[in-house]
């Protein structure tokens, strides 16, 4: 609404505040201002100037014959009760095709119950027969106690690497001891009977290591053939076991007689299951459904195929083509009254350029900030009882500006969105009035030719998605069982570790074992022999026997207390020893 008389009242209240200032700044001027200012300039300030400066608002249009038609017009037309009853009748179609469409309603609430027992009972049976060919936990418990005895075994074989290891590395010890003592302490000029006792106790123990060596070597040997006779039957038998070739041409030919894996796995004589097949299948961690073939045993596709679980779903469908919507309508007699009154609302009616023109004002034409100026000037011009009257005078002003010139100023910013909203929404009345007619008649004719087909298509797009749901629910379920449920990896895994357990945990370490001693036959042979030829060239002798420096020295009489019995043919030093 254009609120004209609020813009005429505070004007009006301006005009009147400026007029009652001006009239007793006049009588301060006359009566007190000569004989208090000095100099005296009450009189320059134009008190007519003063009366005249509030906004004259008189040439606004007279509105009240415009408001006069609009009120008639809303009041006799009340288009929000038009328009609540309009949506009433609308929201009761709701009802109707609710009332329709509850049979339709309690049969896909049918088929989906029907189809979720369906899902839940093969989900059960599946798990269940899955279970019973995979026991999932029996398989977990022995593969722990596979583990853990792997791991147990595992700590023996090294602590017989460890013992094995130490053997030799003592052995070493021994002959390297031997022979670090031989030659530190070893005598060219010493007779073999007077050698030294450090080099006597190298060629001990060198004679030591080698006398060691047979005794250990000796049971070693023994230790390699128990080995071997136990070895070679674990070979045997790993090799079909790490060979999956022995359960193709061996198992799965029917070569062990009552052998069947799927009477093992599934209680099924009839179901050619492949030993073979099974664990390349679960290497390749498939999962038990497709590893054992149990869609020939449970006819997952066809069990899942949602059309049988329809009814007379399409029956139901097909009847909302018999719901009766004529009784509903938008077009009514009193929309169309109500809208033909709006378009005699004429908006040449209301003059909004006079209205413009007054807007384009300012709340006073003087300058208020230089009259407070001239005003002060002259309040300092004077004194006693005059002063304190321009005081007064002043602070009047600046309640003026604070108040009246500030209404009058929000009642033109008001003015102003108002007539600028009227005016664009007068032009648009009738317009819209006839738009609204049209659509109006637009939605009745969808509502009484079109809205039962409509309704068929929803319907039928409903049970579309219905359908698409339900087929991608049951392509997923399948997926599932087919790909992801309870992958057999673990049957593989376990399988893996027997393998390890008994082929690379026991048949390697005998392999290993019978490495070691075989190198160290190979490296210990001739360390013994030079080790009993360097240990008469260390250790003291009993008697020079066969030594030709001994020989010579009895020759040329240089030991004449030796006796002559110790004298012998002069053979090399390592023909013939006496210890």
């Amino acid at each position: 609404m254009l609120d004209v008389s609020a813009l005429h009242s505070a004007a009006s209240n301006l005009e009147s505040e400026l007029g009652s200032l001006a009239n007793d700044i006049d009588a301060v001027t006359a009566s007190s201002c000569a004989s208090s200012c000095s100099p005296n300039l009450c009189a320059s300030l134009r008190t007519s100037t003063l009366r005249n400066s509030a906004l004259n608002v008189s040439s606004l249009p007279d509105l009240n014959s415009t408001w006069i038609v609009i009120e008639a017009v809303r009041s006799r037309n009340q288009f929000t009760e038009l328009a609540i009853s309009t949506r009433e009748r609308l929201g009761r179609i709701s009802e109707t095709i609710d009332q329709a469409s509850g049979d339709i309603k309690k049969a896909v609430n049918s088929s989906l119950m029907e189809y979720s027992d369906l899902i839940h009972s093969l989900s059960d049976g599946v798990f269940k027969t899955m279970t019973e060919a995979f026991p999932a936990e029996e398989v977990i418990e022995e593969s722990t106690d596979i583990v853990e005895t792997a791991l147990d075994y595992d700590k023996y074989r090294q602590y017989f690497g460890v013992a094995l290891t130490s053997v030799f590395i003592f052995l070493v010890l021994i002959y390297s001891a031997g022979l670090i003592l031989g030659v530190i302490y070893y005598d060219e000029t010493a007779l073999p009977t007077e050698r030294r006792a450090g080099s006597n106790l190298g060629g001990n123990i060198l004679l030591f290591g080698v006398a060691l060596t047979f005794l250990l070597g000796a049971l070693f040997m023994v230790l390699t053939i128990l080995a071997f006779l136990f070895g070679s039957l674990l070979e045997k038998g790993c090799e079909p076991v790490e060979d999956l070739g022995y359960f193709k041409e061996f198992l799965d030919k029917g070569k062990v007689p009552g052998y069947s894996l799927s009477d093992i796995t599934l209680g099924i004589d009839d179901l050619e299951l492949n030993t073979y097949d099974v664990l390349i299948g679960c290497r390749a961690d498939l999962t038990p459904w497709t590893v054992l073939k149990m869609n020939k045993v449970v006819p997952l596709e066809d069990y899942l195929l949602y059309l049988n679980y329809l009814g007379n779903l399409g029956q139901l469908l097909a009847n909302l083509q018999l719901v009766d919507i004529s009784m509903f309508r938008v077009v009514t007699s009193d929309l169309v009254q109500s809208l033909s009154d709006i378009q005699t609302i004429d908006p040449s009616d209301v003059d909004f350029d006079s209205i413009k023109n007054v807007l384009l004002e300012q709340p006073v034409s003087i300058d208020i900030s230089a009259t407070l100026t001239e005003m002060r000037g002259i309040r300092d011009a004077c004194n006693g009882q005059a002063e304190a009257l321009w005081s007064n005078f002043i602070s009047r002003m600046e309640s003026i500006e604070q108040n009246e010139v500030a209404q009058v100023q929000s009642s033109l910013n008001d003015l102003q969105a108002s007539s600028s909203a009227l005016e664009s929404s007068m032009y648009s009345f009738a317009e819209s009035a006839q738009e609204i007619i049209t659509s109006a008649a637009y939605i009745d004719a969808q509502l009484q030719n079109n809205m039962t087909s409509i309704l068929l298509q929803s319907s039928a797009g409903l049970a579309g998605r219905m359908l698409t749901y339900l087929d991608s629910y049951a392509t997923e379920v399948v997926y599932v069982i087919y790909n992801s449920l309870g992958n057999c990896r673990i049957l593989w895994n376990m399988y893996k570790s027997i393998s390890i357990v008994l082929c690379d945990y026991g048949v390697d370490t005998l392999n290993g074992y019978w490495f070691s001693i075989g190198w160290a036959l190979f490296f210990f042979t001739p360390i013994i022999i030079v080790a009993a030829l360097l240990a008469n060239h260390y250790k003291t002798m009993d008697a020079a026997v066969g030594y030709q420096e001994f020989d010579d020295i009895l020759e040329e009489g240089d030991y004449p207390d030796v006796p002559a019995e110790t004298s012998f043919s002069g053979a090399h030093p390592t023909s013939s020893v006496q210890s």
